[in-house]
């Protein structure tokens, strides 16, 4: 989580956060704490309508102690998918 936080402090404030999936677009909501194959984990809640999150609104988000060492996942299909990094394109950052 930590090393997420840094990578996104440098993402303009105002860019929306997005994971695409067999050509589906997944907008991020609201995080939650879950276990994941026993370990404290940080879920994100996707949607494929509505607004995503942008940066300013996932830093503040996330920027709290309890998360700092915890793994990042996004709610795909009722499955848990790890989040690796994002790349920028069209103004947009999407999430790997």
């Amino acid at each position: 989580m930590l090393d997420f936080l840094q990578l996104i402090s440098d993402v303009a404030k105002q860019t929306p956060f997005f994971f695409k999936n067999n050509e589906i677009t997944y907008r991020l909501l609201l995080p939650q704490t879950i276990e994941i194959n026993q370990q404290p984990s940080l879920i994100f809640t996707t949607s494929t309508g509505g607004k995503s999150l942008c940066q300013w609104e996932l830093f503040v988000l996330l920027n709290k102690p309890e998360y700092r060492q915890l793994p990042i996942y996004l709610q795909i299909n009722e499955q848990p998918r790890p989040v690796f990094g994002f790349k920028l394109a069209d103004g947009k950052a999407w999430l790997n």
